[in-house]
């Protein structure tokens, strides 16, 4: 696990926000990127680890000060996805913000069913269930709603053009 000290050479302090700005590498969503162990790793989360101790399943490191360069422990917090969704709607941010209190989700446990079910384009689920191709490949494979079993008659995604 990386040290306090080497993760500090490349922070720089923002005197009026009171973040600690990475200034290594960063994703281009704004997230800082640091070796670790010998892997790619999210710098606010490797500080977190040096600070606190071990991040538990499941559980993500959030920013309170919502900048995501940021590094400063003083700013991080632990979070469920659940609650990661509950604080940006609370800030009024992320994709469904001009909707406070909404989750614009598309697929329920039955629709993931009949999508791993059934025969039919990726392209002609996503008209079916007004959903983007992305979401209804996900679902198929099994990369989102992993709580809904896959069956022995799940049909995996082909290959389409431009999916």
């Amino acid at each position: 696990m990386a040290d306090i000290e080497r993760l500090l050479r490349d922070v720089e302090f923002d005197p009026n926000g009171g973040c600690w700005l990475w200034s290594a590498c960063v994703s281009p969503r704004g997230y800082g990127r640091v070796k670790d162990g010998g892997e790619n790793r999210l710098a606010h989360r490797t500080m977190w680890k040096c600070v606190n101790g071990p991040i538990p399943d499941g559980v993500g490191v959030l920013h309170k000060c919502d900048v995501p360069a940021c590094v400063n422990p003083a700013h991080l917090f632990l979070g469920t996805p659940a609650v990661n969704m509950a604080d940006k709607c609370a800030k009024g941010r992320g994709w469904n913000a001009s909707r406070p209190g909404k989750v614009l989700v598309k697929l329920d446990e039955e629709k993931v069913r009949d999508i791993r079910s059934r025969r039919l384009p990726i392209k002609g689920f996503a008209r079916l269930y007004g959903a983007d191709k992305q979401t209804i490949k996900s679902a198929m494979r099994g990369d989102t709603w992993r709580h809904v079993p896959m069956s022995d008659q799940t049909i995996l995604p082909q290959t389409e053009k431009g999916s």
